[in-house]
């Protein structure tokens, strides 16, 4: 990956391998998030005491939409940490199984 410049010795450093060497520099992420019918069963129900007008039925959310948030807040926190990191997000939707 190293070539040699004809006429001085010396060798230069192939385009290949500096680009090599930025991407090891740069931290990436992967997020998988699992879109099947069973995320969006409701998640986080419940209520920590009597419903008033103060303190309302809390809202019945999915797993899905609690998978979501909770990607979106790791990709604040990563763009803010630094521009150079790198994320992707993948949804999987597999169909009925019936392994269980």
């Amino acid at each position: 990956v190293w070539s040699s410049i004809p006429g001085d010795g010396k060798r230069k450093e192939s385009s290949t391998l500096r680009t090599m060497r930025k991407v090891e520099a740069k931290d990436a992420v992967v997020f998988i998030i699992d879109a099947n019918f069973t995320m969006n069963s409701p998640y986080g129900q419940g209520s920590s005491g009597a419903d008033t007008a103060d303190n309302p039925p809390p809202v019945s959310s999915t797993r899905l939409s609690h998978a979501k948030d909770a990607v979106c807040s790791q990709l604040v926190d990563l763009m803010w940490r630094t521009k150079t990191n790198e994320a992707d997000v993948i949804v999987l939707r597999a169909g009925l199984t019936h392994h269980h």
